[in-house]
């Protein structure tokens, strides 16, 4: 069986670098190829992070590391990671595990663009 790689999207909206992610999250789907990708773009001085999960079908235990391991590096440059996930088994995973107390998570990109004064992020 072919493993999955994950797939994703980069674009800039004001100081927020927003990630589209489609399909899983999980450590089947080779996370290094985006683990790296966020760090060239914290290098870069990309400090502002949304991860849009809206197309996201599964999550695990090593997807929700991949964003505590960002907060963490964003937070010694002031920076700040926030996550847009719909009210399905994704979301339920994040929150069953608690990233919820560490990430704001918001249920539609509207809400996250009202919150932070953007546009909307699709």
């Amino acid at each position: 069986m072919k493993e999955a790689i994950v797939k994703y999207e980069v674009e800039e909206r004001g100081e927020y670098l927003v990630i589209h992610v489609v399909g899983d999250i999980t450590k089947k789907a080779y996370l290094e190829i985006l683990d790296e990708s966020i760090s060239d773009h914290i290098d870069a001085g990309h400090h502002r992070f949304v991860f849009n999960l809206e197309k996201v079908e599964k999550i695990d235990l090593d997807g929700i590391d991949l964003f505590i391991g960002c907060l963490t590096d964003v937070t010694e440059h002031g920076g700040g990671v926030y996550i847009v996930a719909e009210d399905n088994d994704v979301l339920q995973v994040l929150k069953d595990n608690s990233l919820d107390k560490l990430i704001p998570i918001y249920e539609t990109d509207e809400a996250f663009a009202a919150d932070h004064g953007i546009s909307s992020l699709d």
